[in-house]
């Protein structure tokens, strides 16, 4: 699955000031990515600050992709060190949900989203939804453990909850596939994260909560 944001050209500038940051950069960007790996040319590249590795540090691989911009914080500006125009923000993983929906004018907004959240129980709900729809012959979108699928079109993801920007391409492709609903695993970490910021959920539900994902959150009281 491609994991660039792709819609449709945006001046620099108009990315600026939706993100509240001064810049006279005047250049067209035709996509967002997070990861440098999926980056085209004219895309803008967000990098992101990791557990291990900052996002920036594959400057070199956006540079090769020939991609437009880099949208980072203060750490990553130093490590891309001017090979490409910078926007800088505090944090761009929290704004990432919001920009890339912006973006790409709102896609989970053209049909029903459904997310499940709680230790366990998210996968069954999530599955038992999409199989309801089915069973009323409405064309369904699923994202989750056990992969992606959009109007009967299957793929593979990392995480629970796609990164952001990812997440929102999976919303254009169930737009463009005129999905009429979604059911969605929203991980705990997903939500700290901010990968589901920019989405909008027609409902929500809660599963349950028991002592797993301490090791991320810290005390139960955090998750």
């Amino acid at each position: 699955m491609n994991t660039s944001i792709k819609n449709h050209s945006v001046n620099l500038q108009n990315i600026a000031d939706f993100l509240g940051v001064d810049t006279n950069l005047d250049l067209e960007v035709k996509g967002i990515a997070s990861d440098s790996r999926a980056l085209r040319a004219g895309d803008l590249f967000v990098a992101l600050p990791g557990a291990k590795v900052h996002g920036a540090s594959f400057i070199d691989s956006a540079v090769g992709a020939k991609a437009s911009a880099v949208l980072t914080d203060k750490a990553g500006v130093r490590l891309v060190d001017g090979k490409l125009p910078t926007l800088e923000i505090v944090n761009p993983r929290q704004i990432l949900g919001e920009l890339a929906s912006w973006f790409a004018n709102s896609p989970s907004s053209t049909f029903d989203l459904y997310g499940v959240t709680g230790t366990n129980g998210k996968t069954t709900v999530c599955t038992l939804l999409n199989q309801f729809w089915k069973a009323d012959n409405r064309i369904t979108g699923l994202i989750g453990t056990l992969g992606i699928e959009i109007a009967g079109a299957k793929s593979k993801t990392a995480f629970t909850t796609p990164e952001a920007d990812q997440l929102q391409k999976i919303f254009q492709e169930a737009r463009e596939a005129d999905v009429k609903s979604v059911a969605m695993e929203v991980s705990s970490i997903a939500i700290e994260m901010g990968r589901v910021k920019g989405s909008k959920f027609k409902l929500v539900a809660f599963t349950n909560l028991t002592q797993d994902h301490l090791d991320f959150h810290g005390d139960l009281a955090s998750y």
